[in-house]
Order: C-alpha cells, then sequence, then structure tokens
C-alpha cells in the first residue's frame, strides 16, 4: 500500500503540512510577503550610513537627513494619535517601536493630533539651500551700495556748486543788460537797438536831462571829447535823453554834431526800465558802464547801479589817467 495513502487514511485528509512533515510535498515554499513600507524602511535605515558617509551621528539623524532627501516619507518617533473613541493611544510597529514611517503631516494633522511632527532641531526660520551665495555677492547687494555712492555725489555736488556760485554773486553781482534792453530813435529818426551793442563792446550809457539843452550838459560834451579814445579801444557810446528828435537836431545845430548816437526817450520809459529817472532829475547826468561781456552791476534789489561820476566811468575803459572832462 503506498505510504501516502496509509497516511491519509490514519491521520485523515492529507494537507500541506502534513505532506511537508513527511517530505512529499515538492511544490516550491512561498516567501511570506512583507508590506512595501516596512521593507522600505528596513533598506534604508540599514543604508543610510553608508549611501551617505560623510553625515556623522546618531542613526536617527541620518534617517532625518534621509527625510529631508525624500519629502515622501517623513521620519518620526511613536505620536499619540486618536482613537476613534477619542483616547489617546501610542502607535508601535511590530518590528521596530522605535522608528515607522508615517504620512507627511500637514498643518491640519498638527492641529488634531495637538502634536508636531516636525523635528526640534530643525530652525524656525527661512531655510537658506546649500547652493546659495552669500549677500555680498549678490548683484542686488553691489547695486544697493553704488545707488547711495551716487546719491551722495550728487548731494556733494549740489552744495558746494550752489555755495560757489552764491559766493561769485555776492563777489560780482552783475546781470546780463539785456534784462533792460531797449529800441529809440535817434535825432535822424532811426530806430536804434542797444542789444545791438551787447556782448560785443564795452559801453558807456549815458541818461540826461535833454529838456535843458545839450550845451547845459557837461558830461555829453565830454563823452564827445573822449570819444576817438574810447572808439580805439573798441567802446560804444549811447545817450538817452528825454527830449524829441526835433529838438536834438535844433541842438546839434548850436553845438555841433556827435558822433554817437543820441536817442530820444520822450515817455521816461527807458528811464524807469534802467531805475535811473530820479537820479537824472536829480544830477542832471547818470552814466552806466556795461562790460564786453554784456553785464552791468546791480544792488541787492536787482536794479542797475552808476557809475559815481564820469570819470570813473572813463577809467574803467581807459585806464587810470583819462583825459581831463571839459
Amino acid at each position: 500500500m503506498d505510504p501516502t495513502s496509509n497516511l491519509g487514511h490514519a491521520d485523515g485528509p492529507a494537507t500541506a503540512g502534513n505532506r511537508r512533515m513527511a517530505g512529499l510535498d515538492r511544490r516550491p515554499r512561498r516567501r511570506p510577503r512583507i508590506p512595501v513600507a516596512a521593507a522600505g524602511a528596513i533598506i534604508v535605515r540599514n543604508a543610510a550610513p553608508e549611501a551617505s558617509p560623510s553625515i556623522s551621528g546618531p542613526t536617527a539623524f541620518d534617517d532625518r537627513r534621509h527625510a529631508e532627501r525624500h519629502p515622501r516619507l517623513q521620519w518620526a518617533r511613536p505620536c499619540p494619535a486618536r482613537s476613534p473613541d477619542g483616547n489617546q493611544r501610542e502607535m508601535h510597529t511590530r518590528r521596530d517601536p522605535d522608528l515607522q514611517c508615517v504620512p507627511p503631516a500637514t498643518p491640519s494633522d498638527r492641529a488634531v493630533d495637538g502634536f508636531d511632527r516636525r523635528d526640534p532641531r530643525e530652525s524656525v526660520g527661512p531655510r537658506r539651500h546649500a547652493g546659495a551665495s552669500p549677500e555680498w555677492q549678490r548683484p542686488r547687494f553691489w547695486l544697493l551700495i553704488a545707488s547711495a555712492l551716487v546719491l551722495v555725489c550728487v548731494v556733494e555736488y549740489k552744495e558746494h556748486h550752489a555755495g560757489r556760485v552764491a559766493a561769485n554773486a555776492r563777489r560780482v553781482p552783475k546781470w546780463p543788460a539785456q534784462y533792460f534792453d531797449f529800441e529809440a530813435l535817434d535825432s535822424e529818426n532811426r530806430l536804434v537797438k542797444f542789444r545791438r551793442y551787447l556782448g560785443r563792446h564795452q559801453i558807456l550809457l549815458a541818461f540826461f536831462a535833454g529838456r535843458r539843452g545839450i550845451e547845459g550838459c557837461p558830461e555829453v560834451l565830454s563823452l564827445r571829447n573822449a570819444f576817438p579814445e574810447l572808439k580805439r579801444r573798441g567802446a560804444v557810446v549811447v545817450a538817452v535823453t528825454d527830449a524829441i528828435p526835433q529838438e536834438n537836431r535844433a541842438a546839434f545845430d548850436r553845438v555841433g554834431p556827435f558822433p554817437f548816437p543820441i536817442v530820444s526817450d520822450p515817455t521816461l520809459d527807458v528811464q524807469r526800465r534802467w531805475h535811473c529817472l530820479e537820479k537824472v532829475r536829480a544830477n542832471g547826468c547818470v552814466v552806466f558802464y556795461i562790460d564786453r561781456a554784456g553785464r552791468v552791476r546791480v544792488d541787492e534789489k536787482g536794479r542797475p547801479v552808476p557809475q559815481p561820476t564820469l570819470d570813473a566811468a572813463l577809467r574803467r575803459i581807459l585806464g587810470p589817467t583819462p583825459p581831463p572832462a571839459r
């Protein structure tokens, strides 16, 4: 009789365990199945020190570094979880009660469990990447430094330039004579434009009371006598009177012609523009000096300042020994 049949009749139906005990079961033995997550945890834990030889420290620290590199797995120690009945209970694994694989914790999970699964040794602030450059090596840092330097240079230049201009204005209070430009008719009813002479010649501008007669103004006669020397120095003389052109022609018949233009200002607009109306009435004659650049000296209110005397005006052009006024 077949031994297998006796085994079957003696012990009942043949089972897989009976066949293995009798050595008659030749089917391949199946290996016990291990959960994929648990197997991965065991392999990763055993391979972590060899995979990262540069990392020193306990295994838990190596596991944490591994979890940082693999965000799909977050390693933590057993943490309390809430059971369906509302009581706190410990979560363990049968193979390794000190280390387990749990899903990444979200802010809502932390709020429900009342436990933060993040490692307390991690920094709370923003984390700098391993390959990030220092702050002083970034272009934005040097751009801020350059902007600050440019701003300082601009402020310093404006302050010094404004101070220098103010000092020059106090030392040489002169304005362009174009601010006091005028046009008038001469004795031949020709229009004379004062701006023609500005910026080209030194100018002596004389105002006198012509209704008294040219012969009654010795300063105008002195200018006629000094005119040849003034012309040789490149200077120009312009006289302004309140007489009309007909009265000027009649005066020329009495005292002779003049080599420089004598223009009429019967409305006294030119005298008001040069702020010399009262001085002409008081002194009879006022002389202004305009330099070759077309500038005239002014006071603190911006009014043209006349020369103290005719001799002082002639010295500005002819030097210290001008011809005597006659």
